[in-house]
């Protein structure tokens, strides 16, 4: 899939995102996730990208495993993940050097049961209301 633009009002292009690395047989595929507009981060717009991928890697593609990966020095993404119900799988040590200094790989995951799960608690509170 290609990488499609981030659009916050008056098409404004903030960043990328796409699914990249689907496995169709083994049912994966990798979310891929860049702001580049600092003053745009942390404002809700990678969670957005984030709920309308699960609809469409679960309900339109199939997918059991919807994954991530996010270099250590990335806090926010890693805060993010975690906010939109991934959880961590695990990590591999000094896979990326940046400036002078080698970092982690975090691997982020959200499976087709949390994702039936996070419907169904979805559902729940829609019927309360």
């Amino acid at each position: 899939m290609r990488q499609k633009p981030i659009v916050k009002c008056y098409w404004e292009i903030i960043g990328v995102c796409g699914l990249i690395n689907i496995d169709w047989v083994n049912r994966s595929c990798e979310l891929s996730i860049y702001i580049g507009e600092e003053d745009c981060r942390r404002k809700g717009y990678g969670s957005r990208v984030i709920t309308m991928f699960k609809k469409i890697c679960f309900d339109q593609m199939n997918m059991h495993r919807f994954w991530a990966e996010v270099y250590s020095f990335n806090q926010s993404m890693m805060d993010m993940l975690c906010k939109n119900g991934f959880n961590i799988e695990g990590y591999l040590k000094d896979t990326v050097f940046r400036n002078g200094k080698y970092y982690n790989s975090y691997f982020y995951t959200f499976l087709e049961e949390d994702w039936k799960e996070e419907k169904g608690t979805k559902k729940l509170l829609e019927d309360e209301v």
